[in-house]
């Protein structure tokens, strides 16, 4: 499995729930309010469009494959999300 980073843009009216269950099926950690990382079977197409049919169709949402040791920094993130980054892509943990 890789790790891949989700983000999106739920643009009103909000409703939240399906993509919730989704990220909670696939055991996702919340690293910003809107930033999600998760250990997954790409590719990141697949993933994407399988977040986009939770959403509605004005909303948006992105997914990048996090390669082995490339370069991030998180300040203020939550501490579930970058443990799997340090643990899983090599980030250093910051504050």
């Amino acid at each position: 499995m890789a790790v891949f980073l989700i983000s999106y843009d739920d643009r009103a009216p909000h409703d939240y729930s399906a993509l919730y269950k989704l990220l909670s099926l696939w055991d996702a950690k919340r690293l910003l309010e809107s930033l999600w990382v998760a250990e997954l079977v790409g590719p990141a197409e697949t993933i994407c469009n399988l977040l986009f049919n939770t959403l509605g169709v004005n909303d948006g949402v992105s997914v990048f494959q996090v390669s082995p040791n490339c370069d991030g920094c998180t300040i203020g993130a939550n501490p579930e999300g970058v443990d799997l980054l340090i643990r899983r892509a090599g980030w250093r943990r910051m504050l």
